[in-house]
C-alpha cells in the first residue's frame, strides 16, 4: 500500500493519502483547507481518486473537498450515516464561526460502524467513533489507525462543540479503539502520531477507564 501523509493550513491538519500500488486506486482521508497540494500529490503519482474519505464534518476538515472534486468529479465522499447533521448545517460545521463563507456538504456514501471500502485491494474498516462530534470515525487499514479527532498523541478531541459529549468520546476511544492490538499505529487529523499501547498506558484523559 501507498501512504502519504500532508499537513495542510495553519491549523496543522493532516490529510492522508492511501493507494492501491498496483491499481493506483486511491483515497484520501480527511481534505483540510488548501486541495493544491492533495491534488499535485495525486497526479504526480499517477493516482485516481476513488473516495475522500471524512472523519467527520468539522471545517478544517472538509474545506478542500470542493477544489479536490474539481479536478476529480468521480471521487466520492465518504462520511458516516449521521453525517447530515453536520454537513447540512452552517453552525454544526462550524464554518458559520471559522469561514469566510459558510457552506454546506453532502455525502455520495454513507457508511456506518464495522463497513468495508475497498481502495483497489486495499480493505478499509469503518469505525464510529462518536463524541468529538455525532458523526466521527476513525478507518482502519491493517494496522493503521486514522482516528480524526477522537484520538492524539496523549491527548483527546475536544467535546465542546455541537453534537460532542465527553463521556461518549471517552466509551468510543475505551471501547472500540483501545480494544485494538496494542502496536496498532495511530494517525491523527493534527500533529504526531502514536501507538495504541502509549494510549493505554499514558494517556490522562482515559487513564482508570
Amino acid at each position: 500500500m501507498l501512504f502519504h501523509k500532508l499537513v495542510i493550513g495553519t491549523m496543522e491538519n493532516n490529510c492522508y493519502i492511501i493507494a492501491d500500488e498496483n491499481t493506483r486506486e486511491a483515497a484520501i482521508i480527511d481534505a483540510p483547507f488548501n486541495a493544491e497540494p492533495i491534488c499535485e500529490y495525486l497526479t504526480a503519482n499517477g493516482l485516481e481518486l476513488k473516495y475522500i474519505m471524512l472523519t467527520h464534518g468539522h471545517f478544517d476538515h472538509i474545506t478542500a473537498v470542493e477544489g479536490v472534486l474539481a479536478k476529480f468529479p468521480n471521487a466520492k465522499v465518504v462520511a458516516h450515516e449521521s453525517c447530515d447533521v453536520m454537513f447540512a448545517n452552517v453552525a454544526n460545521n462550524l464554518t458559520d464561526r471559522y469561514c469566510r463563507k459558510p457552506f454546506t456538504l453532502t455525502a455520495d456514501v454513507k457508511v456506518d460502524d464495522g463497513d468495508i471500502l475497498n481502495v483497489g485491494n486495499v480493505q478499509v474498516k469503518v469505525i464510529h467513533t462518536p463524541g468529538h462530534s455525532c458523526d466521527s470515525v476513525c478507518y482502519l487499514i491493517d494496522d493503521k489507525l486514522f482516528s480524526g479527532d477522537t484520538l492524539f498523541r496523549l491527548e483527546i478531541g475536544r467535546a465542546d462543540f455541537p453534537t460532542g459529549s465527553l463521556e461518549e468520546e471517552l466509551s468510543s476511544i475505551v471501547d472500540k479503539l483501545y480494544v485494538l492490538p496494542s502496536d496498532t499505529k495511530v494517525y491523527p487529523g493534527h500533529g504526531e502520531g502514536t501507538i495504541i499501547a502509549d494510549e493505554i498506558a499514558g494517556n490522562p484523559h482515559t487513564k482508570g477507564s
